[in-house]
């Protein structure tokens, strides 16, 4: 059976769990993961800004995860992997001063890109495309953990 973006991208939400779950016994780390309709078994359970909620040291960050088995960047597909509300979540908590990410898992190439997400609001809410350029960084898969810990304990500069 071939896998499809939906099931990617639940494994990928999976993947980030487990790797919060590891940083948390050695870190200041503690997460919310915010389950939405899909994972709700059937019970209406309202839209949510994200995926986890995740506190360090440095604030609170809204993550969201995207994967794609077709695309190799959130550039190429931005209209059709982020929904309108979760563009407007994640501008208004980048108002609140605490940063908002989308991580996009390319499971073509295998790589992981790391995204500002009052970066990625502001071009879903006046229907442009993201930089091809503009994320914050990539990494292989495999180097999952070492990204979440530069990206929540070093924090970035767009």
């Amino acid at each position: 059976m071939a896998r499809t973006s939906n099931k990617i991208g639940a494994e990928f939400e999976g993947d980030v769990q487990a790797e919060f779950d590891e940083m948390k016994k050695r870190t200041r780390l503690r997460y919310v993961r915010l389950y939405d309709t899909k994972s709700a078994r059937g019970r209406f359970m309202p839209k949510q800004p994200g995926d986890f909620i995740v506190a360090t040291p440095l604030g609170g960050t809204l993550l969201e995860c995207k994967a794609s088995d077709k695309y190799l960047s959130l550039s190429q597909c931005l209209s059709s992997a982020v929904e309108e509300q979760q563009a407007a979540a994640a501008r208004l908590w980048s108002r609140t001063g605490n940063p908002s990410l989308f991580l996009f898992y390319s499971f073509t190439s295998d790589l992981v890109e790391a995204w500002d997400g009052n970066l990625v609001g502001e071009h879903r809410a006046a229907g442009t495309r993201l930089p091809k350029a503009g994320a914050i960084t990539t990494a292989n898969k495999m180097h999952l953990r070492s990204l979440l810990d530069k990206l929540l304990f070093d924090g970035w500069t767009q």
